[in-house]
């Protein structure tokens, strides 16, 4: 569950954490991550590199999730997780185009509001759970 900070509402507190993941990501879209990218080459041939990414992930992941409300904080902190690694592999391994070229504070501009949704949660509006 989300600690949250006193006289914020939900919204609020959400920016709080949206904006340092999103910051993350873009020090990673300017600066190549070499290491990460290492890690990321190897890990489809090794499975101990493998664990060396999700160890790598794990507690980032983890703090996302405490600050995140609802019972689905975890699912929601590992899909912003997996939009960052993505994002991340797009830009540098797969060279996407138009992820390859852009600048990262478009690709962050345009992550924002799919990583403020997961950090928000969105309503069931069906109410059965889907």
């Amino acid at each position: 569950m989300r600690h949250g900070v006193a006289g914020q509402d939900a919204g609020e507190q959400g920016e709080h954490l949206v904006e340092p993941l999103l910051a993350t990501v873009g020090a990673k879209l300017a600066d190549e991550p070499s290491e990460l990218l290492a890690m990321l080459r190897s890990m489809l041939s090794r499975p101990e590199a493998a664990h060396e990414v999700r160890a790598f992930m794990t507690r980032p992941q983890r703090q996302a999730a405490d600050a995140i409300d609802g019972d689905d904080a975890e699912l929601r902190a590992g899909l912003v997780g997996a939009l960052t690694i993505g994002t991340v592999v797009a830009r540098y391994l797969l060279r996407l185009d138009g992820v390859r070229d852009a600048p990262p504070e478009r690709i962050v501009e345009l992550l924002r509001p799919c990583v403020q949704a997961l950090v928000d949660g969105e309503p069931d509006e069906t109410g059965d759970g889907r």
